[in-house]
């Protein structure tokens, strides 16, 4: 049956970029956030969520700047199912670490990735590592067989180049 209803849950303010056109306002990966809920509220929730055909989406910042959110997205694929989870990043931490992307390919259904440029490419709105971070993140889910988009933004500067 198909999801009835997707939620796009942003679960943190970490992250290791500075994208000039942030609207999260987010931080460094290790700054404390005042804002942001602790693990138990963020599980709470978890435990509420009682929707049929919901799809869960965990996005920021940066997902995977918090090593907690591995117990988030453990406890929701449990509750939910892996085909009702996935999650929004930039590919930070997974790009370095394939164990991280064996890690979700059990527990969650898709990854979402913005990608504004090919690596090597500068693109005005990122810093020039973001692009090479994503397309080696894209290799390492690929390797783990878990389904991976790429976005962009499209922005007056595309049209341009």
């Amino acid at each position: 049956m198909d999801k009835i209803l997707s939620i796009i849950w942003n679960v943190t303010y970490k992250c290791p970029w500075k994208c000039k056109f942030c609207i999260m306002d987010a931080g460094s990966c290790g700054a404390p956030n005042k804002k942001e809920l602790s693990l138990k509220e963020k599980l709470q929730i978890c435990r509420n969520i009682d929707i049929p055909n919901v799809k869960v989406d965990l996005s920021g910042g940066e997902v995977m700047c918090d090593k907690t959110h591995r117990t988030l997205i453990n406890e929701l694929s449990k509750k939910l199912g892996k085909n009702s989870v996935g999650i929004s990043t930039s590919g930070s931490k997974i790009d370095k670490d394939e164990e991280i992307a064996k890690f979700l390919s059990t527990r969650v259904h898709d990854v979402e990735m913005t990608m504004d440029a090919i690596p090597g490419v500068h693109y005005c709105y990122r810093e020039d590592a973001y692009h090479e971070t994503a397309g080696n993140a894209a290799k390492n889910l690929k390797k783990a067989g878990i389904y991976t988009g790429l976005q962009t933004v499209l922005t007056r500067e595309h049209m341009e180049h």
